[in-house]
């Protein structure tokens, strides 16, 4: 299924998935993130080792604007585990003034160690009342057979049937099978270089010596029906000669 038919991939969403090579709903079912993030739970700061990415909810404590090196909002937080200090570079009055002592914020980060303790610079931030009262955090993974159930059902489809030469069908999607009316390649051929015998012809208790009386390539058939007692050299996609029904696979040469 073409990534058109889910409803909202544009043209520069669509660009975007095809830098990563993805571009059908299989291959981005199948687009493994390089690393996985659980922001369904919220962790106590006591169980936040550094280098974690973890969510945390967290009261102002301090509110400051430090100046050594770059201009940052320094904000110390606590929950009843523990604290952490945030550090924005880049803020406006308006956002030193929601981020008063004394607020609750639920946040998402990487955790580092400095020499204050903890700390978390440009977390994600969501004002809340408090620990007891957060918003829905979201669900667990979604198994695939689900996932692909509701993408399937979001499908839908890009434009009406139409008929069309086939140098004009490029980029468009097959209204329903096409059936082939013959086989290709329109005989049997081998599918490893070898040798083309009659089965029956092969002892089954130890070895067989048969004479190889012809050589058939791709393009060059034997030109004539195979006989019982023989063998002919045979290379990968080449006809099967006319009643040999088996090919030994032979070594290099």
């Amino acid at each position: 299924m073409k990534l058109d038919a889910l409803r909202g991939i544009g043209p520069r969403t669509r660009e975007a998935l095809g830098r990563l090579g993805i571009d059908s709903v299989e291959s981005l079912l199948l687009h493994l993130p390089m690393r996985y993030e659980d922001r369904t739970r919220v962790r106590p700061l006591g169980d936040i080792a550094p280098g974690d990415s973890a969510r945390f909810c967290v009261r102002i404590d301090d509110s400051r604007v430090g100046f050594g090196g770059r201009r940052s909002l320094l904000l110390r937080a606590s929950d009843a585990s523990g604290s952490v200090g945030l550090r924005l570079f880049h803020f406006r009055r308006e956002q030193q003034e929601r981020l008063r002592v004394g607020s609750w914020w639920l946040c998402w980060g990487e955790v580092r160690e400095s020499r204050w303790g903890l700390e978390c610079v440009h977390p994600q931030m969501q004002a809340v009342a408090g620990p007891e009262t957060l918003p829905p955090l979201g669900d667990t993974l979604t198994p695939v057979d689900e996932a692909l159930t509701q993408l399937r059902s979001r499908g839908g489809t890009v434009a009406g049937i139409i008929e069309c030469p086939i140098e004009d069908c490029l980029n468009r999607v097959l209204a329903e099978d096409v059936v082939a009316t013959r086989s290709v390649p329109p005989h049997d051929n081998s599918a490893v270089d070898g040798y083309a015998v009659y089965h029956d012809d092969l002892d089954p208790e130890g070895d067989t010596r048969l004479p190889v009386v012809g050589r058939v390539a791709a393009g060059h058939p034997l030109g004539r029906p195979a006989r019982r007692g023989e063998a002919v050299r045979i290379f990968t996609g080449a006809p099967m000669p006319v009643g040999d029904d088996g090919t030994q696979a032979s070594g290099p040469d």
